[in-house]
Formats: C-alpha cells, structure tokens, sequence
C-alpha cells in the first residue's frame, strides 16, 4: 500500500510540473510554482491561494503536493481536469474586456475574484459543455490566466485606425438575433 501511495504522490509531482505545463503556474493567480491541488476542482494552486481556497463558502478541498500522500480516484480526477481543463469550466465565460484578473499581490482582490469564479458561478461552463478537446497528455494549448487572447483589442490585433470594428465589438454583447421568420402575409 506504501509503495502505491508513492506512486500517486509521484504522479501528482509530475502532474504539477512539466508533464502539464499550464499546472506550473497557479491557477487562481497565475504565479509560478504549484504546491497545493484544490481536490474540489482539479485545479494546481500557489500556497497563499490555497488559503484563499480553503476559506470559500464551502471550502475547498486542497492538499500539499509534497506533504500529503493521495488516493488512486484523486490522482484520475487531477489527470483528468489539471489547470486548462479548469480554465475551460471555471472560466468558460470569462471576458477580458468586461472582467479583470487581480494582482495576485492583493490577497483582498484575489479573494473576491475567487468568490466570483466559485461561489457566484459567474464564469462558470458545465464540464459536459466544455468546448474543444478533453484533456491530453502534454496539451499546452490554453494561455496561461492573464493572457487570455479573445480580450485582445482590436486596435491591436487589426492595426490602430478601426474605430467601427472596435464600437461594434464593445456593442456587440448588447446585440440580439432575431431567429423567428417573417411574419407572412397571407390576410
């Protein structure tokens, strides 16, 4: 049994390092170097913001990488989620341009960004309509948090003198479709 749990234990180091890249930098904060998992979600956080964690409504569920030995079902669930699974659920709806990521110096801002993201579901996408692939073993694809590339302006993507494109763009979640076909007019 001992010679197992170092297995996991083993397999969660790895997991936090460089077989993932995304889970060397903390999730919540986007600092480098993980030392805690939240269990709760899957996720590879820093040590101030597992605190952070453990002091939500309800508390997550975090454990020391390095101090703590992990189960056989906890080391499938963090292969099966890690940090740009998380970013896809948790911030599935985050937008740039109408919500910013905090200092991760301002342990204040940092929590109230956390009671948004858990708490309030504000960004939230159920895992089941989590859009692009599942997670793969080495899959870098996903921005670290803070760079998130949708909130780019467009000034910058299109070159300085797009002041239309950028009014429509800022507009462009007040906009509604209108599905239903045309009335016809058969009187």
């Amino acid at each position: 049994a001992e010679a197992a749990s170092e297995v996991w234990c083993r397999r969660v180091r790895e997991l936090g390092g460089c077989s993932q890249a995304g889970n060397r930098h903390c999730f919540e904060c986007a600092q480098r170097g993980v030392t805690y998992v939240d269990i709760t979600v899957g996720s590879f956080v820093c040590t101030t913001c597992s605190g952070l964690l453990r002091g939500l409504n309800p508390p997550h569920r975090v454990k020391s990488i390095s101090m703590t030995t992990f189960t056989e079902p906890e080391v499938v669930f963090l292969q099966s989620r890690g940090n740009e699974v998380c970013r896809k659920i948790w911030l599935g709806l985050f937008d740039a341009r109408t919500s910013l990521i905090p200092d991760s110096r301002d342990p204040q801002k940092v929590k109230e960004f956390l009671q948004e993201k858990y708490e309030k579901k504000r960004w939230y996408v159920p895992p089941d309509q989590v859009k692009g692939p599942a997670y793969t073993k080495g899959s870098a694809s996903t921005p670290i948090q803070g760079s998130v590339p949708e909130g780019k302006p467009l000034r910058t993507l299109l070159g300085e003198p797009a002041p239309s494109l950028s009014a429509a763009a800022s507009t462009s979640s007040q906009v509604t479709l209108n599905t239903r076909p045309p009335p016809s007019n058969t009187s």
